[in-house]
């Protein structure tokens, strides 16, 4: 069990490392927790990846123990669909892809999907206790981020984005504040955009 988890450690701090080495935001995020001795790896809500295909992509973290989140169920957008998918003692990773024909015309995944591979991470969640406070201490730090916090003050659940690192003019990997109170566990608040 020992050399089974190290593994997956491994797997997932690789998943982690790529995305703060190519995300400015995730850079700051990073080096501020470290500073204070935290660290990033404990502060992670979730990890979250683009695909075509959410079953195929899933594979890679089934094979290592994670399983689908059956009470959460399949999370449904205007244009894409997702899945949790969990392992005890390891940040849960949301799995999402367009939905086929015309309700995923429009979903900005397959495009990005052509242009970067769903082989790295699309975002990070940090849990947070106080998305305004993190977001303006962030934002001393030049982290910027959307106008605006999905979900109301007291809401079990709310979300912020930073503004996307932008590879070659397309928005590639950001940064997400999450605040979750009282066991919520679902991902996404009912008016989260589609970054």
């Amino acid at each position: 069990m020992e050399i089974a988890n190290q593994h997956i450690e491994k797997v997932i701090q690789q998943y982690i490392r790529q995305l703060v080495e190519s995300n400015k935001a995730a850079q700051t995020v990073h080096t501020l927790l470290s500073q204070v001795g935290v660290g990033l790896r404990p502060s992670l809500d979730h990890l979250s990846i683009r695909t075509l295909d959410v079953q195929e992509r899933a594979l890679e973290f089934e094979a290592l123990g994670f399983r689908f989140d059956a009470n959460l169920g399949v999370i449904e957008r205007d244009s894409w669909w997702g899945k949790v998918y969990r392992k005890p003692g390891f940040p849960p990773i949301y799995i999402d892809q367009a939905f086929a024909g015309a309700r995923g015309e429009g979903s900005p995944i397959p495009g990005w999907v052509k242009q970067f591979t769903d082989a790295g991470l699309h975002h990070m969640a940090v849990a947070v206790e106080d998305i305004e406070v993190a977001a303006e201490r962030f934002a001393s730090h030049g982290i910027s981020f959307e106008d605006s916090i999905l979900g109301m003050p007291g809401d079990p659940f709310r979300q912020l984005y930073s503004i996307p690192e932008m590879i070659a003019g397309t928005p590639h990997t950001v940064i997400e504040l999450v605040e979750r109170r009282w066991g919520y566990t679902g991902f996404i608040s009912p008016l989260a955009g589609t970054l």
